[in-house]
């Protein structure tokens, strides 16, 4: 049978041959294509299997110390002008856990990477950051736990039921009832008020700090630590000027810290607390009659206090006869800011600053801040302010007529001593933090000249936040008679020398 030449789709005459020579350059091209694809996959493929064999084979030891300093994270930050993204140290371990199913089992079964809970808790991820919470309480073990929960961005009907309010949800709180005795540090940002309500469950607790900003949540009356008999720091801001803390009748506190709360409270703090190292200060409110429950004849020793820092209520809030009668025989550290009102209307205030840094036998760093001129204003500094002992001081927002004053009152009290450094002959350092306050070059030439008398090295710090010609006073830096062991002039945030 003949071989028909018709198309069987067309009906038409085919009369081109038909041949697949055409397409072997194409195939041919793919084929190579193809063979170098699995060359890579088979190089991929190695150095995968190196990879993965080194990842495999990692020590236990070593394995444990990758996730601990995965899990490791800085402590939140519990400003709230400031909004950072909270740092969660559990998910950065669960991220290395995807290396491999090894890695992951070993990060779900290392008990320590669970034992720090930091959730800034948001009413969008709520659910997920509870369901996190738990698991996080459950996969800890008994290990001593680091708890730090910012409610600042909660509406109050999620911490808040029909029986009551919440410590964080009512599944969560049964969880955290549970594992209250566990919770070593403590960081709270406008937490709701059953939180007040657990701290005698709280039997290990060392680290407190307790803050509430301004649309915080509403306070307790009281803050009772009584059966916290193991608390060493505390730290609290924001409380209301009628709110209270009760301490145990042998409190064990070290480091306090306080910030935007009456000065009743802080005095309180440092009567009861006498094994006390370091106590800051600052923003303290002073309204209203709350001086009554102290002895002012009662000598006042805090022997183991080494640094104060006072700042808000001056000195006067103290009351004499109370700053007279308190002995701080290790203090090495203060920071007290000045009441310039106060020192112009009372005669009295700068002597009794100068009598209460004469007793301060061990004290070597002062700093003194806010001391700068009005029209009216003037000042009258008295011969040897500073006790001759003193190493390290600071004046900040202090202006240059007063440093002038102030050094040239210390260098002829130390010239009519007889003494070699007749200018604080043990400073060895002078930090002068002019901030935003105006000034002549000439004024800071007149410090420097006053600074001439010296016999002994001296490293003197400058700062100022305004552009001013400092051409001449830097020339007369480099003169070697100011003999300045080392100098750090920093202006607008930029160090210029």
């Amino acid at each position: 049978m003949e071989s028909s030449n018709i198309c069987p789709y067309c009906n038409q005459p085919n009369n081109s041959p038909v041949s697949p020579a055409p397409l072997n350059r194409p195939i041919a091209k793919i084929e190579t294509l193809i063979t170098q694809l699995l060359e890579e996959k088979h190089t991929l493929l190695r150095r995968l299997n190196s990879i993965q064999s080194l990842t495999r084979n990692v020590p236990v030891e070593i394995l444990a110390f990758i996730f601990e300093e995965a899990s490791r994270e800085p402590p939140m930050n519990l400003d709230p002008d400031e909004e950072p993204e909270a740092p969660n140290g559990i998910a950065q371990a669960l991220l290395l856990g995807t290396v491999s199913t090894q890695w992951r089992q070993a990060a779900l079964s290392a008990s320590h990477i669970w034992t720090n809970l930091q959730y800034q808790l948001d009413p969008i991820q709520f659910k997920s950051q509870l369901s996190m919470i738990e698991e996080a309480l459950d996969r800890s073990g008994n290990l001593p736990l680091m708890v730090m929960f910012d409610f600042s961005k909660l509406k109050l009907p999620l911490i808040r039921g029909i029986s009551g309010w919440h410590l964080v949800d009512p599944t969560t709180d049964e969880v955290l009832c549970w594992n209250m005795e566990r919770i070593q540090s403590l960081s709270l940002l406008d937490p709701p008020r059953p939180w007040f309500e657990t701290t005698s469950e709280l039997a290990q607790l060392t680290e407190l700090t307790v803050k509430y900003s301004e649309q915080g949540a509403i306070q307790p009356d009281e803050l009772s630590l009584i059966d916290n008999l193991y608390l060493r720091k505390l730290a609290i801001a924001g409380f209301s000027s009628n709110h209270c803390i009760r301490l145990p009748s042998s409190p064990s506190l070290t480091h306090v810290t306080l910030s935007e709360v009456h000065v009743a409270m802080a005095i309180s703090v440092l009567l009861h607390c006498p094994q006390l190292i370091t106590f800051e200060g600052s923003t303290l409110e002073c309204d209203g009659p709350w001086y009554n429950d102290i002895d002012n004849a009662k000598p006042i020793v805090m022997e183991h206090l080494r640094a104060l820092t006072w700042r808000g209520a001056d000195l006067r809030s103290w009351e004499r006869p109370f700053i007279q009668n308190l002995h701080l025989p290790a203090l090495q550290t203060l920071c007290l800011l000045i009441n310039r009102d106060a020192a112009q209307q009372d005669t009295e205030y700068l002597p009794s600053l100068q009598a209460f840094f004469s007793r301060l036998s061990s004290l070597k760093t002062l700093s003194l801040e806010r001391c700068y001129r009005t029209r009216h204003l003037q000042l009258r500094f008295p011969a040897n302010m500073f006790p001759q002992w003193l190493e390290h001081l600071t004046l900040k927002d202090w202006h240059l007529s007063y440093v002038h004053e102030l050094l040239e009152s210390e260098a002829i009290a130390g010239r009519e001593g007889g003494q070699v450094n007749p200018l604080l002959p043990n400073l060895r350092k002078l930090s002068i933090d002019l901030g935003y306050l105006a000034f002549e070059p000439g004024q800071l030439m007149d410090i420097l000249n006053v600074l001439k008398g010296r016999t002994s090295p001296l490293v003197l710090c400058l700062r100022l936040h305004r552009n001013i010609d400092m051409s001449e006073p830097i020339s007369m830096l480099r003169d070697p008679s100011l003999l300045l062991e080392g100098l750090e002039l920093v202006v607008n945030g930029k160090r210029v020398a």
